[in-house]
């Protein structure tokens, strides 16, 4: 009933998710073994680390969306490691009345070392943003993290995702004080898989972060697309409307069972 009540939540109230704009410390990080970068959308910088360098194209013009295209991830500069396209990364800090959210679209990724010894490699990208204020007050807020993932169809090799959203209620960036149910997919050559997980945490203080990690392993020489992957915390929805749509199927039942029961004219 729960997992009920926060998708249709979702559902209804989600359209206004977008309406705030003032980022707290908005970043997106990818990381391959000890090389990473990272992106400030609050800041409009991006800093690299253990042998990775900036480049590619990226993009900081619209406040509250980083979208970065051919960026690569390795210990050795632009060689090897990963290469990634986002057509957006999104927040909505400090939320809106109706929902808080994190969101990545359009992902492409691809393992593009042929050169070390390792078969398969591990890409971890972390979303997160601080600040968050709205919705606030419930201390059993339902949080959903939902993700999708389509293999090319020239991999020879499954590709494995996992997905983990985090509510922090003290504001720390990366925060992974309160998690939703992890999300784990294996997707085939081909293929497309997608899942969503909801849990009820404990929002009941604010500024919190909201924070969540995907982590793609792939052969070298192989691809996939992540369709869409996002953390949102919704507001719940009214008694009076979910008891209206809980009730619906039984009223129809109602109605039949009256039917059947009139009495019959002599």
């Amino acid at each position: 009933m729960k997992n009920f009540i926060a998708l249709c939540t979702i559902a209804i109230l989600g359209v206004g998710a977008n309406t705030s704009r003032s980022k707290a410390d908005f970043l997106v990080k990818l990381q391959v073994g000890g090389a990473s970068i990272t992106f400030d959308g609050t800041t409009q910088t991006t800093t690299a680390t253990g042998g990775a360098t900036v480049n590619g194209t990226i993009d900081y013009s619209v406040p509250g969306e980083i979208s970065f295209l051919n960026v690569v991830v390795s210990t050795a500069g632009t060689t090897g490691g990963f290469k990634i396209s986002s057509t957006i990364a999104d927040s909505n800090s400090p939320g809106s009345p109706s929902a808080a959210t994190l969101s990545l679209s359009s992902l492409k990724i691809l393992n593009q070392d042929t050169v070390t010894p390792a078969a398969f490699s591990t890409l971890t990208i972390t979303t997160g943003d601080t600040g968050f204020t709205s919705p606030a007050g419930d201390p059993t807020a339902p949080v959903t993290s939902t993700i999708s993932a389509t293999a090319n169809g020239s991999n020879a090799h499954n590709a494995t995702v996992s997905f983990n959203s985090y509510l922090d209620n003290t504001d720390t960036q990366f925060g992974t004080q309160q998690s939703v149910t992890p999300i784990s997919l294996t997707v085939k050559p081909g293929q497309s898989q997608s899942d969503n997980k909801t849990s009820f945490l404990n929002a009941a203080t604010s500024p919190y972060s909201l924070t969540q990690v995907a982590q793609i392993t792939l052969w070298k020489g192989e691809s996939l697309t992540d369709g869409s992957s996002g953390t949102t915390l919704a507001t719940p929805a009214p008694a009076a409307l979910l008891l209206a749509l809980s009730g619906m199927p039984v009223l129809g039942l109602g109605l039949r069972i009256r039917r059947r029961l009139a009495p019959v004219a002599a």
